[in-house]
């Protein structure tokens, strides 16, 4: 997972640390340390940017174990809008084209609908053990355990993402609360928690009207990113259009290119 500096500070005059990656450079959310140090950090004065295509993934490339093809996608809409919504556009784009270049199969869950959440009955039953639950628990159960299957049943994730309030839709945090598990996709250990969706890879699609997708406005992301690594995935691409209100047409471009990067590079594989 990506980190920081073992003292967790800058020098004056230095901005927060972003990590390298092979095709641009990518601001990462937290300001503090809570791992060991990476094996590579550059830090950037305040004023400048990140490279435009605003890539990063959770584990660099050249440390990452080679991951299976891709066979089974699973796309994920949570956009309130069906509708001129840029997220599913990008996201339909993006799953098109790596079913083309790879021949696999595609399922599409639509958040859009809603999700229950999680309450005190499903509490009881998931920090119930399997084996002791009763027939109401398993019954609670039974829509995140559908959700988890699908989950675990995928090897590439592709997630829409609209910023609201410089967060996630509010269906796709309860969708998260719904597939992160103990003994499911995660579970404790000694060193804390370790992530049990390996071997997967996940593409991250936001947008936003306002929000600068790596900013310090941007909550977003990072945590998105964090959910990932907590379940597991440690291949994770971000694909950001944002600041559409403002730069419409360059942010979708922008988005547009990166994915047909990935889809080349998916083809070549």
């Amino acid at each position: 997972m990506a980190t920081f500096c073992r003292a967790g500070r800058r020098p004056r005059g230095v901005g927060r640390p972003v990590v390298a990656s092979d095709q641009g450079l990518a601001r990462f959310g937290a300001r503090r340390p809570t791992r060991p140090a990476p094996e590579r950090v550059i830090s950037f004065p305040r004023t400048a940017r990140p490279c435009p295509c605003r890539y990063s993934r959770v584990t660099p490339h050249h440390t990452r174990p080679p991951l299976p093809p891709m066979t089974r996608i699973l796309k994920i809409d949570s956009s309130a809008r069906h509708e001129a919504s840029l997220s599913r556009t990008l996201c339909d784009e993006l799953a098109t084209g790596l079913l083309e270049a790879t021949g696999g199969t595609l399922v599409s869950r639509d958040l859009a609908g809603g999700v229950e959440f999680v309450d005190a009955a499903w509490v009881a039953a998931n920090n119930t053990p399997p084996e002791k639950r009763d027939t109401a628990q398993r019954d609670r159960l039974s829509g995140s355990d559908a959700l988890v299957d699908e989950l675990e049943a995928m090897d590439t994730l592709i997630i829409g993402a609209p910023v609201y309030n410089f967060m996630v839709p509010a269906v796709l945090k309860a969708w998260i609360d719904q597939v992160c598990r103990a003994r499911r996709t995660f579970a404790y250990t000694e060193q804390g928690p370790k992530g049990l969706l390996e071997n997967k890879r996940a593409y991250l699609v936001f947008t936003s009207g306002g929000t600068t997708i790596g900013s310090d406005a941007d909550m977003a992301s990072p945590y998105l990113m964090r959910i990932m690594g907590f379940i597991g995935i440690r291949d994770v691409t971000v694909i950001a259009a944002d600041r559409i209100m403002a730069q419409a047409d360059e942010a979708s471009a922008a988005a547009r290119e990166r994915i047909g990067t990935i889809v080349t590079d998916a083809r070549s594989a």
